[in-house]
């Protein structure tokens, strides 16, 4: 079939195999005839960015700004606290969109000082299984903090209306539907593209410019802790970025621009 590069493709073969997975339990992406033919479609066909090298990314600010006018999250409904959770979490660690589907509400460890999270079959994983645990502190300013915010939505969602297990039945999501089931009062998880919705919704209501999509938060908020001078390794450490070419091809929209070596995990 004709497609646009191998990232288009990748997407159709996504949907096969999340498919195939759900019917029959088999995992066809991990099939060597699938994954050489992937292969061999990223060498005819490779992927580009879909941001180019010298665009200006949009200021991840606006939503700390935004979130700092609104009420305190015990005053927000439950729909508005989701959205104010996802957001902030979002421009704190960078995760693709769909990584926000995938956080594992079971995994959650809330602490004083910080939180300890964990993803489960994100995309950089060769097989279904949890990423490893990594941290992110609380703000001083609780009123746009993340750990605050997602602690308190988890713990607003943890009712028996909500069922957080997702559909493989492997690990329970953080992240709930703002409306039950039709003809009942069931809540049941968000996908990725719930995630990008309600990452723009927030992105257009802080001031962001309408020509971005959710998914941009991932350059947009990498870049960002780079021109406010997170060491590249911490940056690729929390966006769990294991080759330097492809954040720096990629991602990397910052004004300052890191040689290559000057972090162990320069490839």
């Amino acid at each position: 079939p004709s497609m646009k590069s191998h990232g288009y493709f990748a997407n159709h073969k996504s949907a096969v195999c999340s498919a195939f997975r759900l019917l029959y339990g088999f995992e066809l992406g991990l099939h060597p005839l699938i994954k050489n033919w992937m292969f061999g479609w990223a060498k005819e066909m490779p992927a580009q960015p879909r941001h180019d090298p010298g665009v200006e990314p949009w200021d991840v600010g606006l939503i700390v700004q935004y979130w700092s006018t609104q009420p305190a999250n015990s005053d927000l409904d439950t729909a508005t606290l989701g959205l104010k959770a996802l957001s902030l979490f979002a421009i704190s660690v960078y995760p693709r969109v769909s990584d926000l589907a995938k956080l594992s509400r079971d995994s959650l460890r809330v602490h004083a000082t910080h939180l300890r999270y964990r993803f489960f079959g994100t995309k950089e994983l060769s097989a279904l299984k949890f990423t490893a645990t990594q941290g992110l502190s609380r703000a001083q300013a609780t009123l746009v903090c993340p750990v605050s915010a997602l602690h308190d939505y988890v713990q607003r969602t943890s009712g028996a209306q909500f069922l957080h297990r997702d559909r493989s039945g492997s690990f329970d999501q953080v992240f709930m539907a703002m409306k039950p089931v039709p003809k009942s009062s069931v809540f049941k998880p968000v996908g990725a593209q719930t995630c990008s919705r309600w990452m723009k919704f927030v992105m257009h209501s802080a001031g962001v410019s309408t020509h971005w999509t959710g998914g941009s938060v991932r350059m947009a908020a990498s870049s960002r802790a780079l021109d406010e001078g997170e060491p590249i390794d911490a940056v690729m450490s929390i966006g769990r970025w294991t080759s330097w070419s492809v954040f720096k091809k990629f991602y990397d929209r910052s004004r300052i621009q890191p040689a290559v070596g000057v972090t162990q995990l320069a490839a």
